[in-house]
């Protein structure tokens, strides 16, 4: 049996070819964000009617994410980051939700029931009087003939 040598520097950059690529490839998978959906529904907290068109805000999050319910009041917030994360749910009328400090894990969708509690708005009254001359006319095109 006989043996071929193989020059070392052809050998050194084989292997350094072949190392750079399995570097390269496990750098890749490493550098993945790990993303889950987050879904649910926004629903009125006394008829448990639901809510369409209510803003759920992914907070603190650049650029800024979010979406609107559906006419059912369902939601999806889809490849949200994996983490701690906050959110903020409003709806036009209602006292808007916080939900701090929540915790979306890899491999398993957020499923989130928002009920909303109907916030009344007050204000000072208003009076509006209206105030006309009867001694001119209101149309200045026309004339009175005798």
């Amino acid at each position: 049996m006989s043996f071929k040598l193989v020059p070392l520097a052809r050998l050194m950059k084989k292997t350094a070819f072949i190392l750079y690529f399995l570097i390269l490839a496990v750098y890749n998978s490493f550098s993945q964000d790990i993303t889950q959906n987050i879904t649910g529904s926004v629903l009125d907290n006394v008829s448990n009617e639901p809510l369409p068109n209510a803003n759920i805000i992914l907070k603190y999050s650049s650029p800024p994410l979010g979406t609107v319910s559906n006419e059912n009041g369902q939601f999806i917030l889809k490849d949200i980051s994996v983490g701690t994360i906050s959110l903020r749910i409003s709806y036009l009328g209602y006292q808007s939700l916080d939900l701090d400090n929540l915790t979306l894990k890899p491999g398993k969708e957020m499923v989130i029931t928002a009920r909303l509690e109907e916030m009344a708005f007050s204000g000072e009254e208003i009076v509006i009087t209206a105030k006309t001359d009867k001694s001119k006319t209101r149309n200045t095109m026309t004339s009175v003939s005798s």
